[in-house]
Order: structure tokens, then sequence, then C-alpha cells
């Protein structure tokens, strides 16, 4: 279990004509999208380990023009990366991946089948100057820590990954572990109710609260109706207080 991390998170947008039944796939099947490398947004994916091969012709044209070795591609397409979140509350994820908070975010426990993953490191230099080198005697060498490191710019994102070497095509997980469902402030009524219907009774359901004067993501239950009697709604900021809320049933 990750002990600093209770609760993991996944965006997604509406986007597009599956898109809802993509929902369906996560929500009634119990499976997320197993993408590879080249089916991810980072050009740069697995880039920041330099391999040399040991006894390898050519390697050195290669490094010149800045290139990778086509064996190393190869390897490299044969992992898998289920990419999540360890936050729901940033503005640049609901705009950039819960399409413009159109979308919904899934929120999973990070203690039964999503244990296995782990924080992105994000490289603090230029990509060039700060990646590490192994040696690829074995052509069964494990590339997944490549794919933990990421260039700066991604900071945002606080990502969170499973890497696996797997020809599967769908990462599953067990009923229990998707706690809550987060629904966009501007999601389509009609995706809404779509959606809820697929929903079982234990898991939560919420929306994002757009605070115009604090700046802040909040979130609230989302049958809470706000009163403007002077009180103010009890706001979920962090992601403890979700967990709270939504696994150990503490209001």
């Amino acid at each position: 279990m990750n002990s600093e991390q209770s609760l993991l998170f996944k965006f997604r947008g509406l986007s597009g004509g599956n898109s809802i039944s993509r929902i369906g796939e996560i929500l009634l099947d119990r499976k997320l999208f197993f993408p590879n490398k080249e089916q991810l947004n980072d050009p740069f994916e697995g880039m920041t380990t330099t391999v040399y091969a040991a006894g390898w012709a050519g390697s050195s044209l290669i490094r010149a023009a800045d290139e990778e070795a086509s064996f190393l591609t190869e390897a490299k397409d044969r992992y898998k990366i289920l990419s999540l979140s360890a936050t729901c509350f940033s503005p640049l994820m609901w705009a950039h991946y819960g399409d413009e908070c159109r979308g919904l975010c899934l929120c999973f426990r990070a203690d039964d089948s999503f244990s296995a993953a782990r924080p992105v490191i994000y490289l603090q230099e230029d990509m060039g100057d700060s990646c590490s080198a192994v040696r690829m005697d074995n052509p069964e060498i494990d590339l997944s820590p490549m794919f933990f490191r990421k260039h700066l710019d991604w900071q945002y994102e606080k990502e969170w990954r499973i890497v696996e070497r797997t020809d599967k095509r769908y990462f599953s997980f067990n009923d229990t572990d998707l706690v809550a469902v987060i629904f966009g402030n501007k999601i389509d009524p009609m995706n809404k109710r779509i959606i809820k219907g697929m929903l079982s009774d234990k898991v939560k359901q919420y929306s994002i609260h757009i605070g115009h004067q604090t700046g802040k993501v909040h979130l609230l239950p989302d049958d809470y109706r706000i009163t403007y009697d002077g009180t103010g709604p009890k706001f979920i900021d962090t992601v403890e207080g979700l967990f709270d809320q939504a696994v150990k049933g503490i209001e």
C-alpha cells in the first residue's frame, strides 16, 4: 500500500462519439485502457534514460543524430503505462484532462488494485543533462524505470503510474476500488444522468465548485444545494478530506 497516498484519480473527458461507452467500460466492466508510450501525449515519453547496447554496431551514429535505436523503441513498446494523478483539485487537470470541466474525475483507493502505483519524478534540469544511463547487455532488462521520469513542465499533473510489461489492453480493478466520482461543473446534464445510472450506491458522487473568491477548486456532494444563509458550505479541499468522507464516512 502507498502509505503516503490514500486516493488516486483518473480524469476523463466526454467529447467524441464513443466517450460515454468508454465510461461504461470503466464503470460497468471495471477496466481502464492500458496504453503504450505511443498512445500518450508526452513526445519525450520514456526518453529520460540513455541506453548503451553492448556490441551494437552504429550506436555512436544514432547518438550523434540525437535519435533512438530501433531495438530500444521496440523494447519500450512492450510496456503499458497507466497514468493517474495524486490530486483532483488542479484547475489545469480539469481543463486539460477533464474536458474543460465538462468531464469527470474517478477516485480510486490506492491500497488494492492500484497499490503498485509509484510517483513520477520530475527532472529539475534540462532533460539531456539529467538523463541516467544503463547498459543493455540483456534484452530482457527491466526498462520500466524509464517511464517514471518526466520533464519538469509536467509537474502540475502530480502523476502516479502503474507500468507493466504486458500485452493486456486493459487494466482491471475491483468493484471496491472506485469510491467516488466527481463531476465537472460544466458537464452536460444528459451525460451526467447516463453516468449516474451506471454507478452503484456505494460510489459517492461529488461536483466541483469553482471558488470565485478564493481561486480554489472545491468539492461538494452532488446533491448539495447552497442556501446562502451566511454560514458557507462545508467544502472538501484536500485529498485527505475526500478520503475521510468517501471512504471512512466521516462528515
